[in-house]
Protein backbone atom coordinates (compact mmCIF):
# COMPACT_ATOMS: atom_id res chain seq x y z
CA UNK A 1 0.00 0.00 0.00
CA UNK A 2 2.98 2.27 0.49
CA UNK A 3 3.53 2.38 -3.25
CA UNK A 4 0.10 3.93 -3.71
CA UNK A 5 0.91 6.61 -1.14
CA UNK A 6 4.16 7.31 -3.00
CA UNK A 7 2.11 7.74 -6.18
CA UNK A 8 -0.23 10.17 -4.40
CA UNK A 9 2.84 12.14 -3.27
CA UNK A 10 4.16 12.24 -6.84
CA UNK A 11 0.79 13.46 -8.09
CA UNK A 12 0.84 16.20 -5.47
CA UNK A 13 4.33 17.27 -6.61
CA UNK A 14 3.25 17.17 -10.28
CA UNK A 15 0.27 19.40 -9.55
CA UNK A 16 2.40 21.72 -7.40
CA UNK A 17 4.82 22.08 -10.31
CA UNK A 18 1.89 22.91 -12.64
CA UNK A 19 0.63 25.55 -10.20
CA UNK A 20 4.08 27.13 -10.05
CA UNK A 21 4.04 27.39 -13.84
CA UNK A 22 0.45 28.75 -13.83
CA UNK A 23 -0.74 25.74 -15.81
CA UNK A 24 -4.22 24.32 -15.43
CA UNK A 25 -4.38 20.56 -14.99
CA UNK A 26 -5.63 18.44 -17.86
CA UNK A 27 -8.28 16.48 -15.98
CA UNK A 28 -8.72 13.81 -18.67
CA UNK A 29 -4.97 13.17 -18.66
CA UNK A 30 -4.87 13.12 -14.84
CA UNK A 31 -7.80 10.68 -14.74
CA UNK A 32 -6.04 8.30 -17.17
CA UNK A 33 -2.72 8.52 -15.27
CA UNK A 34 -4.42 7.86 -11.94
CA UNK A 35 -6.54 5.05 -13.35
CA UNK A 36 -3.57 3.27 -14.92
CA UNK A 37 -1.57 3.70 -11.71
CA UNK A 38 -4.47 2.26 -9.68
CA UNK A 39 -4.75 -0.77 -11.98
CA UNK A 40 -1.00 -1.40 -11.87
CA UNK A 41 -0.98 -1.00 -8.10
CA UNK A 42 -3.92 -3.35 -7.52
CA UNK A 43 -3.01 -6.02 -10.06
CA UNK A 44 0.79 -6.15 -10.03
CA UNK A 45 1.97 -4.67 -6.74
CA UNK A 46 -0.79 -5.78 -4.36
CA UNK A 47 -1.74 -8.81 -6.52
CA UNK A 48 -5.46 -8.69 -5.88
CA UNK A 49 -7.03 -12.06 -6.58
CA UNK A 50 -10.73 -11.72 -5.72
CA UNK A 51 -13.39 -9.12 -6.44
CA UNK A 52 -14.10 -8.39 -2.76
CA UNK A 53 -10.40 -7.78 -2.18
CA UNK A 54 -10.25 -5.64 -5.33
CA UNK A 55 -13.13 -3.49 -4.07
CA UNK A 56 -11.39 -2.99 -0.73
CA UNK A 57 -8.14 -1.96 -2.45
CA UNK A 58 -9.97 0.38 -4.83
CA UNK A 59 -11.69 1.87 -1.78
CA UNK A 60 -8.28 2.41 -0.20
CA UNK A 61 -6.97 4.07 -3.35
CA UNK A 62 -9.94 6.41 -3.70
CA UNK A 63 -10.21 7.25 0.01
CA UNK A 64 -6.50 7.86 0.52
CA UNK A 65 -6.21 9.98 -2.62
CA UNK A 66 -9.28 12.07 -1.76
CA UNK A 67 -8.24 12.50 1.85
CA UNK A 68 -4.59 13.39 1.22
CA UNK A 69 -4.26 15.04 -2.19
CA UNK A 70 -5.91 18.43 -1.87
CA UNK A 71 -5.02 19.03 1.78
CA UNK A 72 -1.29 18.42 1.21
CA UNK A 73 -1.26 20.27 -2.12
CA UNK A 74 -2.91 23.28 -0.49
CA UNK A 75 -0.40 23.17 2.36
CA UNK A 76 2.50 23.13 -0.12
CA UNK A 77 1.10 26.08 -2.02
CA UNK A 78 0.37 28.10 1.11
CA UNK A 79 -3.38 28.06 0.53
CA UNK A 80 -5.86 27.37 3.31
CA UNK A 81 -6.47 23.64 3.90
CA UNK A 82 -9.85 23.65 2.14
CA UNK A 83 -8.97 25.96 -0.76
CA UNK A 84 -11.05 25.19 -3.83
CA UNK A 85 -9.76 26.64 -7.08
CA UNK A 86 -11.87 27.81 -9.99
CA UNK A 87 -11.30 24.55 -11.80
CA UNK A 88 -11.58 22.24 -8.79
CA UNK A 89 -13.36 18.94 -9.16
CA UNK A 90 -17.07 18.30 -8.75
CA UNK A 91 -16.83 17.11 -5.13
CA UNK A 92 -15.02 20.31 -4.16
CA UNK A 93 -18.09 22.30 -5.16
CA UNK A 94 -20.20 20.65 -2.45
CA UNK A 95 -21.21 22.62 0.64
CA UNK A 96 -18.55 22.60 3.36
CA UNK A 97 -20.54 20.26 5.62
CA UNK A 98 -20.78 17.66 2.83
CA UNK A 99 -17.08 18.10 2.02
CA UNK A 100 -16.20 17.43 5.67
CA UNK A 101 -18.53 14.42 5.85
CA UNK A 102 -16.84 12.89 2.79
CA UNK A 103 -13.38 13.50 4.24
CA UNK A 104 -14.53 11.94 7.52
CA UNK A 105 -15.95 8.89 5.75
CA UNK A 106 -12.66 8.46 3.91
CA UNK A 107 -10.80 8.58 7.21
CA UNK A 108 -13.15 6.00 8.76
CA UNK A 109 -12.71 3.74 5.74
CA UNK A 110 -8.91 4.00 5.93
CA UNK A 111 -8.95 3.12 9.63
CA UNK A 112 -11.15 0.10 8.85
CA UNK A 113 -8.91 -0.87 5.93
CA UNK A 114 -5.76 -0.76 8.07
CA UNK A 115 -7.49 -3.01 10.62
CA UNK A 116 -8.57 -5.41 7.87
CA UNK A 117 -5.05 -5.62 6.45
CA UNK A 118 -3.42 -6.18 9.85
Amino acid sequence: MYYWLIFVGLEILRNRWMRLRNQKPNYAQSFVIRGVAAIIHASIIVRVETWPEALRVIGFQVASFYLIFDIVLNALTGDRWNYQGKSSGYLDKLPMWAYLVLKGLCLVYLIWFIGWRA
